[in-house]
């Protein structure tokens, strides 16, 4: 059977009120109730570019009139508001959008034949996510960073932001911690703008993840050379899910990404549009520094292809912190590969799932919780059956989630998810037709036999991504 996920609101009261408390929208004291529609639009379309903040929309009945007076109150915008998903597999909650409501109007009901008063009123809210408060955090006047190392920055990013802003930790690679940084003024500059110069500073665009409530550098990932196992889904049908990746915090500890599966049979596209991304074609990246081995002297340095009069010069520039020549190209060469690797590459166009085609649930857990989450994160998914990679020969159909919108209603899910490409890493022994797993069948469930049939989703261009004939066994879990 799928596995079943509702979801709660929660708004912070406003102080003065119930300090600190939460209220669940639906069936507390006053009456309060959503109406059936939650939609959140997180992420990024352009691979390069830093997300912008999640923004989310709902919509309460209010038959108590408190939100009214809270809007009277002046004691509405900035509340926090959390949204919860809870699964029927007793895995646990978690929260998929965290922030700040950041709008709200009211539309009074119908009037009481009697008082003339509303006999309801509808309250129409807009929040930002926590990364919205980036903005409105300045550094003071007279702010000047002395030469130290980036652990060093980060520290000062999280201290600033803490009074306001509550996320719990800035995650980067563990491998540029020590990092040297010059000196800098930032006075007057705000907390996003210092944010994204210091992830792009090492080469990484970065997300903040409400179920972890922490931001996390985006580095890329690869199709993988080991190819994609094959596992049983929840109707004991076979289909390819790629490997996990894992981020190597070894500072607090590794987390790991679950791949995923979405059936071109399931979602909607129109495959018959591709496009060029907006980064195709760039060829020279250059940053500008300061050199700690030349007396901190100002330099640019640049990343780049042969440039001739044939195809001329596209160029990203940027302010680099570090100060030491050789983690300059590191970062400058890591934005330049993904440019000219998956950020030139023809997209996939994007897709809509919507759980209305999967019984309004999900396979497995782990396919929910990287659904439900306003927030990119590096899970590779595979479309299976997709048109894309069939006319694309070659390339396996294997994508990243990088933004899209969420919506939540008559108790269903619907994503609208923008796909990036991933680099492209040639498979060690691809597959053919004479090594498939004679135990995995077409068209065909558990039988007597002891055969495992193919998702339905499953075509033969999907199978020759199955790199591995070690891989070819059925791992008989569910994710």
């Amino acid at each position: 059977m799928t596995v079943k996920v509702t979801t709660e609101i929660w708004i912070q009261e406003p102080d003065g009120y119930d300090p600190g408390a939460y209220i669940y929208s639906c069936g507390n004291a006053r009456g309060i109730e959503p109406m059936d529609g939650i939609e959140v639009k997180w992420g990024k379309d352009d691979f390069l570019a830093s997300p912008d903040a999640a923004v989310a929309t709902f919509t309460l009945k209010d038959p108590s009139k408190y939100w009214v007076n809270r809007l009277k109150d002046r004691t509405v915008i900035g509340r926090t508001v959390v949204f919860l998903a809870k699964p029927d597999d007793g895995t646990g909650d978690w929260f998929w959008f965290r922030g700040r409501i950041s709008g709200m109007s009211v539309t009074p009901g119908p009037r009481n034949a009697l008082t003339g008063m509303p006999q309801f009123y509808l309250l129409h809210f807009t929040a930002s996510d926590k990364t919205a408060d980036f903005g409105n955090i300045i550094f003071p006047a007279g702010t000047v960073w002395p030469n130290e190392t980036m652990l060093d920055r980060a520290i000062k990013i999280k201290n600033i932001s803490l009074p306001i802003n509550t996320i719990a930790d800035f995650f980067f690679d563990p491998a540029t911690v020590g990092y040297a940084a010059y000196s800098m003024d930032v006075s007057g500059r705000d907390v996003g703008d210092v944010v994204d110069q210091f992830y792009r500073s090492l080469g990484y665009a970065w997300s903040y993840i409400p179920s972890e409530n922490n931001v996390r550098h985006q580095r890329r990932t690869g199709t993988g050379t080991t190819g994609s196992k094959l596992y049983l889904n929840y109707k004991n049908k076979v289909r390819p899910i790629p490997d996990g990746y894992t981020f190597n915090d070894s500072t607090y500890g590794d987390v790991t990404y679950r791949g995923m599966w979405l059936s071109a049979c399931e979602v909607s596209a129109d495959f018959d549009r591709m496009y060029l991304s907006p980064g195709n074609g760039i060829n020279r990246v250059e940053t500008t520094w300061k050199d700690d081995s030349a007396s901190y002297v100002q330099k640019t340095t640049a990343v780049a292809t042969p440039e001739s009069a044939a195809n001329g010069r596209r160029t990203v520039q940027f302010t680099s912190m570090l100060s030491t020549a050789t983690n300059i190209t590191y970062g400058a060469s890591y934005i330049f590969y993904q440019a000219n690797e998956e950020g030139s590459d023809i997209q996939h166009p994007d897709v809509v799932y919507d759980t209305r085609q999967t019984d309004n649930g999900f396979d497995n857990i782990w396919a929910a919780r990287d659904l439900i989450e306003a927030g990119e994160k590096p899970t590779r998914v595979f479309i299976g059956g997709s048109p894309w990679s069939t006319w694309m020969d070659d390339r396996p159909p294997l994508f990243k989630m990088q933004g899209g919108v969420i919506r939540y209603e008559k108790q269903r899910w619907i994503f609208d998810i923008n796909l990036n490409t991933l680099a492209q890493e040639v498979p060690a022994a691809p597959l053919t037709w004479n090594n498939l797993s004679t135990g995995v069948r077409w068209g065909e469930g558990l039988g007597s036999s002891g055969s495992y049939g193919f998702d339905h989703g499953v075509i033969w261009n999907d199978t020759r991504f199955i790199a591995d004939s070690n891989y070819l066994g059925i791992n008989p879990i569910t994710l």
